[in-house]
């Protein structure tokens, strides 16, 4: 019979038996509830919750708690049936049933005490907030257990139940803001817990190693509990309860003596903090203020197109992310498993050892994880503080550290904790690591900047050291840690030599057998080439080096004794790349373009695992931001084969990335100028359009699509090169003519960021358009129908506003194509694009669409580019920049001065195409707003600097030499120049 029938025939049977209470039923109840309790519970056994659930009812009910035999074996009972089966207990239920352990807690009998107390653990957990009127009786009862002395078996075994039993009861679901009734209890709680903490005997002996690591781990476990619950009740403890962690993290590691915890003391900083507006009251009643709880936020799902743009100031992984989640990895760590029982034990010494191993590896991870809970809930600045209580300045510090943690623990597991802790440390204080700094010392006292920027060498080579450990784990987020460093540390102003160590012990790692530590050391790479201002020690330590930099003097080179982190490792002279036949590639580059299938010298090249295909080129993105010309430039034929492949590749995360990379290369192109290497940019765009047209522009995949769109944004700072060499292998008029065609469609796509990007594309396109290229028919009709497409765009209230302001942007870059005007003549084009951008400027209610179309409206170069809406331009502008302090978004406020800006400029520009025909017309125009156009050119000119104020000086320039041609004006005329003067004079 299966385990799950025998349960139900002993319900029934327990059922009948337990309607009377006579001695007799007694009797027949013992046997059936000992048959019960032998049944194996550890598999799925109750398919009946409810009929679980009233059984326990039943004995709360039918029971007398004084038959300590029968109480005894449905305490047992109750216990597996919630911990092994987890039946939910609520409601009335649950509250007999707390009550019913509790009277027989008050037994004489220790086993049965031990029973009850496991049981109402079990029925406690993740219940506490549903019987706050409870546990009051549950805390004095601990109170009177805790108090009671004695040194027995019984008594220890009854103090570790009854510290479980309270780790429990403040142990609340996340989902659920415990009321304020329950304060005074987890302050009681707080209380006991902290104060066993500071007294417990060390964890010395392997007979007692068991007993007591449980109890310390029951206790961190609560505090672990609390921090969740209201981290902010526990800062008048705060030091303290770093010091209890600051003792047992290193419990129990060979060469270092547990010592008791003492409170650790702040250090005094003078810390940025955020402006915070504090209410202030002017008398009466003071209202009542409910209690900061810290309630847990709900992790916002981040989108999937995020992780693949590169961000602007730091290095964003393509696979994996080194922010700190889920408690560090340690929200599943339990450590309360451990057996209580000394029929475990051996008498062999190494039994012992390990016993004592295993229990001392438990206590060290509870800390961390009570640490870890601290670092994510506190306040980042309240955390700081206590820096220097866990981060050593020097090989010589004090061994309680977080580093002998992450170094000199014997476990692998308690070392990826330890790192753990590590990388959300130092990922919450990142705000403060800039303010670090090497310099000699000078005077008697180290300033906070000298000791910070010790003890982040101190972490580079101890992390450094860390990486000749074997196991994967530990390797992987001691890299993490590595990367964190390296985002965040000022090398700029650190000791010479801190970049070159960490590229030689981190080298080795990118060809590791292991994907993941690959990746990671791909990551900390990629970090350090995003660091800010980039260096030449990063060059040199990237590059290939035929000697040692030599150090600057105005910074001061690290000490003899940190050389040696990284003596394990060879030079870079001593590893030459394998098939490496140009001497002048960097050897990252080299590995990157091997991992994403390029050959050298026909040495065969395998391609890795996606992660690792992806980081690549994410580095290469890097690459691309700072060392562009020094290190990518001169092999730009061997990086376009690279993205040739990754564009094939069937994989869309490939392509992506791909893509993205195509994006930064052509920023970086553009950075460069035309006078460097034009002719390795002219053959890279030719080739990359070929193969990506239709991978990324006839996609299923929108963020695909998008980002294609992206790319091809790039080419607008290369497109004078490009023209320039149309005829010396540019891009083909085939390849432009389909792109046209392909960025036409895109404007009509369903996908929003699509269309947004397409547009600034579109109008990129369209300024490589020559005379030339639009003598053919086909490129002169696909070129009108973009331009109407960007104007249909801009133009419908409906678009998102980002698809407006790119389409408004790419008009702009299309106007300034003279040859646009003299070719794609077969419609009026010109009027409807003028019509339609001074009516956004006047009327749009997103100031970025209209601060575009102000932009778009001063792209022609010419006067007889206007046409006739030259003067209805002046009219519309001259209006818009009146409305421009009507608003009715308060979002829109702070473009404002943008905007009148942007119009200030364009009339700056018109003015400097005015002819002596369009002076007349523009009197009754110009009159009723020049004393306001006076006042705000005055403006514009106080605030832009010299370099952005061209137009508007220009003006003056060409006003005065219309003015003194030779014409012969009318009265009207010289109104209008008098005006003009009075409004773009400058001073």
């Amino acid at each position: 019979m299966a385990a799950a029938e025998i349960f139900e025939s002993l319900c029934l049977k327990l059922d009948k038996l337990l309607c009377g209470t006579n001695q007799a039923k007694s009797e027949a109840v013992f046997p059936t509830l000992d048959q019960l309790n032998c049944l194996n519970f550890s598999v799925p056994t109750i398919f009946n919750e409810v009929k679980a659930c009233r059984l326990i009812h039943q004995f709360c009910t039918s029971l007398d708690h004084t038959d300590e035999r029968l109480t005894q074996l449905c305490m047992q009972l109750i216990t597996k049936l919630i911990v092994l089966q987890h039946i939910p207990v609520d409601g009335t239920t649950l509250n007999l049933s707390v009550r019913w352990c509790l009277q027989a807690a008050t037994s004489p009998n220790k086993a049965l005490v031990l029973d009850a107390l496991l049981a109402l653990e079990a029925l406690v957990r993740k219940n506490g907030h549903n019987i706050p009127w409870l546990l009051d009786l549950i805390v004095q009862h601990a109170k009177e257990v805790i108090e009671c002395d004695g040194s027995t078996q019984p008594q220890e075994l009854l103090l570790v139940a009854v510290y479980k039993c309270l780790e429990a009861s403040t142990d609340i679901p996340s989902d659920i803001e415990p009321s304020e009734s329950l304060d005074q209890h987890f302050a009681d709680c707080q209380t006991i817990f902290i104060s066993h903490l500071c007294n417990n005997p060390a964890i010395n002996s392997s007979v007692a190693a068991n007993k007591v690591s449980v109890t310390v781990i029951g206790l961190m476990k609560g505090l672990n509990n609390l921090v969740h619950i209201q981290a902010a009740s526990l800062q008048q403890e705060l030091g303290l309860i770093l010091g209890i962690v600051r003792s047992y993290m290193v419990c129990g590691i060979k060469g270092i003596e547990f010592s008791q915890p003492v409170k650790l003391t702040p250090t005094v900083l003078n810390l940025p903090q955020k402006n915070q507006k504090s209410a202030e009251t002017t008398g009466g009643a003071k209202p009542r203020r409910r209690k900061y709880r810290f309630t847990k936020k709900k992790e916002k799902k981040v989108d999937n197109e995020v992780r693949f743009v590169v961000s602007s100031d730091r290095y964003n992984p393509a696979t994996i992310r080194l922010d700190y989640n889920s408690d560090l990895g340690m929200a599943n760590f339990s450590g309360m498993g451990l057996t209580t029982s000394d029929s475990d034990f051996s008498d062999a010494n190494d039994a012992r050892r390990v016993n004592l191993g295993h229990s001392c590896s438990c206590v060290r991870q509870a800390a961390l994880a009570l640490f870890c809970s601290i670092i994510k809930h506190e306040d980042a600045a309240t955390v700081f503080t206590y820096w220097s209580s866990f981060m050593p300045e020097s090989a010589t510090a004090d061994k309680h550290n977080l580093l002998s943690c992450c170094l000199l623990d014997p476990t692998s597991k308690g070392k990826v904790c330890a790192l753990n802790v590590l990388l959300g440390l130092i990922t919450r204080s990142k705000t403060y690591l800039a303010s670090a700094e090497s310099k000699e010392k000078t005077a008697s006292f180290t300033s906070f900047s000298a000791m910070l920027g010790l003890t982040l060498i101190e972490l580079n080579a101890k992390l450094c050291l860390s990486l000749s450990d074997r196991s994967v784990g530990v390797l992987t987020h001691a890299l993490k840690c590595l990367a964190v460093l390296a985002q965040n540390t000022p090398y700029h102003r650190m000791a010479p030599g801190l970049i070159t160590k960490i590229v030689r012990n981190v080298k080795p790692l990118v060809s590791f057998r292991d994907h993941r530590v690959q990746v990671t050391a791909l990551v900390v790479l990629g970090s350090l080439l995003m660091n800010e201002p980039p260096l030449p020690e990063t060059q040199r330590a990237i590059f290939k080096l035929e000697k040692e930099p030599e150090a600057r003097p105005e910074r001061p080179s690290l000490p003899a004794e940190d050389e040696e982190y990284f003596a394990q490792f060879s030079s870079d002279e001593e590893e030459p790349e394998a098939g490496t036949s140009d001497d002048s590639m960097s050897w990252l580059l080299h590995k990157c373009l091997r991992n994403l299938g390029v050959m050298f010298d026909n040495a065969p090249a395998k391609l890795p695992v996606l992660p690792v295909q992806l980081e690549a080129l994410q580095v290469l993105s890097a690459m691309s931001r700072n060392y562009f010309e020094t290190m990518m430039l001169m092999h730009l034929n061997h990086i376009v084969r690279a993205l040739e492949m990754s564009l094939a590749c069937q994989n869309e995360e490939v392509a992506l990335h791909a893509a993205r990379l195509i994006e930064f290369l052509g920023d970086a192109m553009g950075k460069v100028g035309e006078a460097a290497g034009t002719s390795q940019c002219l053959t890279f765009w030719p080739t990359l359009l070929n193969c990506s047209e239709k991978r990324l522009f006839q996609s299923e995949n929108p963020v695909l699509r998008a980002v294609g769109c992206d790319c091809l944004a790039s080419i607008s700072k290369m497109s004078k090169a490009l023209l320039d060499s149309a005829g010396q292998g540019g891009i083909p008029d085939a390849i432009l003519l389909r792109l046209l065609r392909a960025s036409v469609e895109g404007l009509s796509d369903r996908n929003y960021k699509v269309q947004s990007n397409v547009g600034r594309t579109l109008g990129n396109l369209l300024q490589l358009l020559d005379e030339k290229r639009l003598e053919d028919p086909q490129i002169q009709k696909v070129g009108g129908q973009a331009i109407e497409a960007l104007v249909q765009t801009c133009g419908t209230s409906g678009t998102q506003s980002k698809a407006r302001w790119n389409a408004c942007y790419a008009l702009a870059n299309a106007l300034q194509n003279p040859a646009l005007f003299e070719r794609v003549g077969a419609t009026n084009w010109q009027g409807t694009v003028f019509s339609t951008l001074g009516g956004l400027v006047v009327g749009c209610k997103n100031f970025k669409v209209r601060i575009n179309a102000a932009l778009a409206l001063s792209a022609p170069r010419k006067r007889e580019h206007y046409g006739t809406s030259f003067i209805p331009l002046w009219a519309a502008l001259l209006q818009a920049l009146d409305q421009s302090q009507t608003i009715e978004d308060l979002a829109e406020y702070k473009h404002r001065d943008q905007l009148v800006e942007q119009i200030c400029l364009c009339l700056g520009h018109l003015a400097t195409l005015l002819q002596k025909v369009d002076l007349s017309p523009l009197e009754d125009r110009l009159a009723p707003a020049a004393d306001m156009l006076q006042m705000q050119v005055r403006r514009v000119l106080d605030r832009l600097v010299p370099e952005k104020s061209g137009d508007l000086v220009a003006a003056t320039s060409a006003i005065s030499v219309l003015e003194s041609n030779g014409n012969i004006y009318s009265a009207a005329e010289q109104r209008v120049l008098a005006c003009l003067k009075t409004v773009f004079v400058t001073q």
